[in-house]
Parts: C-alpha cells; sequence; structure tokens
C-alpha cells in the first residue's frame, strides 16, 4: 500500500512508523520524485519496536512529497496502524526549541486473504 504525505513546515524531521500495532511483519519505505522516477529516502524492516517498522528522516524542506510504501516480509498481511509523526525547529539560531505545532496522522488498513496490498 502507498500512502503521501506533503511536509508542512521547513527544516522538519519526520518519523513513519508502524510501531503503534501491526499483526505481521512490515517493511516501511519512503520515496520521493515522480511516480516514473521514485528516488528511495529511507527504508526499515524491523526496528526497536520488534518486526514491526520506523524511519526518520530530517531536514526536509516545506512541501516536499513523499510516497510512503507499507509492505508485508516474505508478502505477509494484516492490519496495521501508519503514525507519521512531523516535528519542526521554531528557533533559527540556538539554542533550537521544538516547536508545539507537532502532529500525528493515523492511518489503519487491512488486507485480507493474504493478498499483498
Amino acid at each position: 500500500v502507498f500512502y503521501t504525505y506533503t511536509t508542512q513546515s521547513t527544516d522538519s524531521d519526520l518519523t513513519i512508523s508502524t510501531c503503534l500495532g501491526g499483526d505481521f511483519d512490515t517493511i516501511i519505505s519512503v520515496y520521493t520524485g515522480s511516480c516514473s522516477a521514485l528516488q528511495c529516502l529511507a527504508d526499515n524492516d524491523d526496528s526497536s519496536c520488534g518486526l514491526l517498522s520506523e524511519v526518520s528522516l530530517s531536514s526536509l524542506p516545506a512541501g516536499t512529497q513523499l510516497f510512503i510504501a507499507v509492505t508485508g516480509k516474505p508478502l505477509n498481511a494484516g492490519e496495521f496502524v501508519l503514525e507519521v509523526f512531523e516535528d519542526d525547529i521554531c528557533s533559527l539560531n540556538p539554542p533550537e526549541y521544538q516547536c508545539t505545532t507537532s502532529f500525528s496522522v493515523l492511518t489503519d488498513h487491512k488486507c485480507e486473504n493474504n493478498v499483498q496490498c
């Protein structure tokens, strides 16, 4: 399954994760670019939360469109929760302060009958 996300703030730090829940071994891959020329920015299989996955990206410009792929290993399928957490830096000069405008997007998706989604 592919999702799109567009960064909201300049110099954003982004965490994309299935660590909130999933009943199969997930893999997350994050791409930018066009459909015919995607470039992989990051991918992860099995993060610190076991068989679920998490990637972190930093210093992304505002308006960066990301394509997020969630797949199963090896071609497993099931339920998962996808969290996208964006945190930006409010100050231009040290010390840097984290903004209080961070937010999360939660998405539930279910794949059935061992169909790769």
